[in-house]
Formats: structure tokens, sequence, C-alpha cells
């Protein structure tokens, strides 16, 4: 299996990579490694305003099997499933990763697999992701081996806080407990830097750490 250390590397070089799947802002590189197919959904790009327009999206969308998710994740991830569809049916061991909104959009894309009753990658890995969904989607997850890895103090995984106070519904949560990695840098901005990731993370297979 692919290390943790090596997923991390490519969840930064989606960020650089000519995209394989593209819809709208949302880009996604498929990568073979090791014997895994990888598929890596890119994070924010700080000069992308349509990638903070997502990250702003929050007011939450009903889904009927995942219930109660970002809006603007969701619609990114229904946006990369059926171009993805085929190629990640086919993949023989399969793992899906991203950093920061490309983690989100990762965790959700595993989620609508096992919703539709597709294969469920063998893991999801995520770095510095933040909250994507509500306990509805924790349980979509059950069947799916999770690594979420928040490095020092880094804030993104505590994100979104809340649900807008006008509306009675639940909070936002993760849908695994957080992977604590690294040392605080004094920073939380620089802690979640996909660098600081691959630096930190362990370099074991992942779903073992």
């Amino acid at each position: 299996m692919i290390s943790v250390k090596a997923l991390a590397g490519l969840a930064a070089a989606a960020y650089a990579s000519p995209p394989t799947f593209r819809a709208g802002d949302i880009h996604a590189v498929l990568t073979e490694q090791a014997g895994v197919t990888v598929l890596a959904v890119r994070g924010t790009q700080p000069d992308n305003l349509g990638d903070w327009l997502r990250d702003l999206d929050v007011v939450p969308r009903w889904h009927p099997v995942l219930g109660f998710c970002h809006r603007g994740f969701l619609d990114g991830a229904e946006a990369l499933r059926p171009l993805t569809r085929a190629a990640l049916q086919d993949a023989p061991v399969l793992v899906l990763t991203g950093h920061s909104m490309g983690g989100a959009i990762a965790l959700l894309l595993a989620a609508l697999m096992s919703a539709h009753a597709e294969r469920l990658p063998a893991a999801t890995v995520t770095f510095g992701a933040p909250r994507a969904g509500t306990q509805a989607l924790a349980r979509c997850l059950i069947g799916c081996e999770k690594a979420l890895y928040r490095n020092g103090y880094d804030p993104v995984p505590d994100v979104p806080l809340a649900m807008p106070p006008e509306l009675p519904l639940p909070e936002y949560q993760q849908p695994a407990p957080l992977r604590q990695v690294g040392t605080p840098s004094g920073d939380p901005l620089s802690d979640h830097a996909i660098a600081r990731y691959i630096e930190a993370v362990p370099d074991v297979p992942a779903g073992s750490a």
C-alpha cells in the first residue's frame, strides 16, 4: 500500500500538475503509484476566487443519503463524480486524497460512491481538510478506511465552526477522529501548508497509522 507521506506529496502535486479531471474550479489528478490508483483532489488556490467562494458556501444542502453537507464542497464532489466514475471503478486498489478543500471533496466523493453502491476506496486520506458534513456523512463512510490528519495548530479542520444560527440543524463535524501530527509553529496558517504536512506525517502505509 502507498505511504501516507507519498499521499501528502501527491496532494501537493495536485496544485501544480495538469488535471486529469476538471469540473470548473475543481481539479483532480489520477496517478498510479506502488500498485495503487490515487485520485488527488486539488485544494484551495490562494489566487482563485472560485475556490474561495466554494469554501465560503457553507449553507448546508440536503442529500438524501449523506444528510446535510457543506453546499460548496458537495457541489464540487457531485460535479467530479461522473467524470471519474469509470476510471475509479476499474482501479484494482483505489485511494482518495487531498489537502484542505481537496480533502473535504475527496471525503464527499467517497461517500457518494457509497451512496450509489459503487466500489469504495481502500482508504481516503486527508491533510488539513475542513468539515464537510454531519453525523450522516460519518455513517456513509463507515465502510471506508479514513485517515484525517491535522498538523500542529492548523485551524482548518475545525471549520465551519457551526451551522448558521437561524437554521436548527445538526452541527458540522469530521467523519472520523483527527490524527494529530507535527509541532505547532506558532503560526496556525503556516501549520496548514501542505509542505508542513509532508514533513510531519508518518512514512507508513496508508490505513496503518
